[in-house]
């Protein structure tokens, strides 16, 4: 039996790293290509240039456009999805739910309101992202030089925006549990429930339905013996419902595929503050380094592809202020996804990624620049 794809991906893929990067930072006799093919960019031209196979596998670093693009895409696809699953134009094939018993283990774990605030949230993130660094536009934020990744790297960046929004709708309840209702009987009281499994044998019958644009598909299961008081009771709550929702163009949104910020905890809106206080950080860090590479004089043309030493704000006390702000974001998307499975793997790559990548480049500042702050830590203040 096959494990898990995602969990054994993610973790296959944070073990190797930590390796390498261990490697690459602690142990200056281990074989020139394991932190050849571990660094990128700065940290990597002088063994780009003594090795003559990381520079056939060697793509433009600023080839990381080609990341946010590819998320923006894979994110706003399953957003479009889940709006067609909402408004009863589309449904979550046998197929696609078989996909996501290969990615997960997990029960379905999320709420629909869940689901679609993570994509959201994922979406502008990456949307960010895509306009700072499409280097062809004027409004550009971020400048890359001529360095390089190696095609490992390419490789990893492009499965990890795809599998982005992945990790969050894999275990989504409104995708993977795909009836719209269900009506469970007992004494003559009618419940709404979102699992059967679970209260099949208490009840005297099952009322499952279905609604779409067009139709309403009911099934009965179990014993019934007063047909028409089950039927009275169905014309009821359906009245109800759709008095809730008046309008004749929209269909029936019931059970779990209804985006509503009253299922939103106090906790989650904590992360959502917390996210978006950490996109504008990034963004503003990523003005401040290219700022570097700009004209003095304010035309925004670019000056020169040099590296150097930034001062102010978080550069008073880590080098790579980004890196840190990178972690934040994905913690902060945990916290709204709070019952999450996969996606805490996710995270942990990210913050292990950004941690060795800091260490990484802060080795390559104070080895590169005399006059380098000795107080400033690579990522976390104070701490690392």
């Amino acid at each position: 039996m096959l494990p898990p794809l995602l969990p054994f991906y993610l973790v296959a893929v944070t073990l190797g790293l930590s390796l390498a990067c261990t490697l690459t930072l602690f142990v200056p006799s281990c074989p020139p290509i394991v932190p050849a093919l571990t660094t990128y960019g700065v940290s990597a031209l002088y063994l780009r240039d003594r090795i003559k196979f990381i520079q056939v596998i060697s793509v433009p670093k600023r080839w990381f456009w080609h990341f946010y693009l590819l998320g923006s895409f894979c994110v706003i696809s399953w957003l479009l999805f889940c709006g067609a699953i909402s408004y009863g134009m589309a449904s979550p094939s046998d197929a696609l739910k078989d996909l996501f018993g290969l990615l997960t283990p997990a029960k379905p774990r999320y709420n629909w309101s869940t689901t679609v605030l993570g994509l959201f949230l994922i979406l502008l993130h990456v949307m960010r992202r895509l306009w700072e660094a499409v280097s062809t536009l004027q409004l550009c934020i971020s400048v890359y030089s001529d360095t390089t990744m190696n095609i490992f790297h390419y490789i990893v960046g492009l499965i990890h925006y795809t599998i982005l929004p992945l990790t969050i709708v894999c275990e989504s309840r409104g995708l993977v549990e795909t009836k719209n209702g269900v009506f469970l009987f007992k004494k003559n009281k009618c419940c709404c429930f979102n699992n059967v499994v679970d209260y099949l044998n208490s009840f005297t019958c099952v009322l499952v339905f279905s609604l779409t644009r067009h139709d309403i598909k009911i099934q009965v299961f179990g014993n019934i013996t007063a047909v028409s008081q089950v039927i009275d009771i169905t014309k009821r709550e359906l009245s109800r419902l759709k008095a809730t929702h008046p309008s004749s163009n929209r269909p029936l949104c019931l059970g779990h595929h209804v985006f509503t910020t009253k299922t939103i905890s106090p906790w989650q809106w904590f992360g959502i503050a917390l996210f978006l206080i950490c996109n504008r950080e990034q963004h503003h860090i990523s003005r401040e380094i290219a700022a570097l590479r700009r004209a003095p004089d304010g035309s925004g043309l670019i000056f020169n592809y040099c590296h150097g030493i930034c001062y102010g704000g978080w550069f008073e006390y880590v080098s790579c202020p980004h890196f840190l702000f990178e972690m934040g974001i994905y913690i902060s998307l945990w916290m709204v996804l709070s019952n999450a499975y996969v996606f805490q793997f996710l995270v942990i790559f990210v913050v292990v990624n950004q941690l060795f990548a800091g260490q990484i480049t802060h080795r390559w500042y104070r080895r590169t620049f005399k006059a380098y702050p000795i107080d400033r830590k690579a990522v976390v203040p104070f701490i690392l």
